[in-house]
């Protein structure tokens, strides 16, 4: 009688294997590897936006003696810049801001942030002097945060950079007149050139 090899992946078909070749024992178990591929797409992000309550609003009023000049009051309201940004290898961006259209004759905006923070790389402040000092706002844009690369502030309350606006006079103080002014400052995220 010959006996056969049997050679099997299943404990359970070399069993029956060796219920039907005369009680020969299985030699060997079979492997088997299957590979999966994963695919990650990471796009291009960037992405900004304001926390904060309402719109910075500044009334100028009567001085605080006669001869004196006009008061600034500013809103108590704190606004923060928010970021979002995913960059391409060896990539920064900044954030720049400007006046969609010149301030009234005679006044000045300023804008002064503090420090950046956040996860990642977010970048660095370039205008954090404190108190009415910082940068006048024009219609040219200015960098206010440099070297982004792939980072966020976080979207709390009081997460990523305050802004601090002020209002100032300037030597063409006789320009002003009475009325309401609307002016509208845009931040643009965008590569570095």
């Amino acid at each position: 009688m010959t006996q056969k090899q049997t050679v099997c992946n299943n404990q359970w078909l070399c069993g029956l294997a060796v219920l039907s070749t005369s009680l020969m024992p299985c030699l060997a178990l079979a492997s088997d590897t299957l590979n999966q591929n994963i695919l990650i797409a990471v796009q291009n992000v960037a992405q900004v936006a304001i926390a904060g309550t309402g719109d910075p609003t500044f009334v100028m009023d009567v001085a605080n003696v006669p001869g004196g000049a006009p008061t600034i009051a500013k809103d108590i309201n704190d606004r923060y810049l928010q970021y979002t940004s995913i960059t391409p290898a060896g990539e920064t961006r900044n954030i720049q801001a400007q006046l969609t259209s010149p301030a009234p004759a005679g006044l000045a905006l300023r804008l002064s942030t503090n420090a950046t923070s956040g996860t990642g790389s977010v970048g660095t402040a370039q205008h954090t002097t404190p108190g009415s000092g910082g940068v006048i706002l024009t219609t040219t844009p200015l960098n206010m945060v440099t070297g982004i690369g792939t980072g966020y502030t976080g979207d709390g309350a009081t997460d990523g950079l305050l802004m601090n606006y002020y209002l100032s006079m300037t030597n063409d103080f006789d320009q002003v007149h009475t009325g309401m002014h609307n002016l509208e400052v845009t931040f643009t995220l965008a590569a570095a050139p």
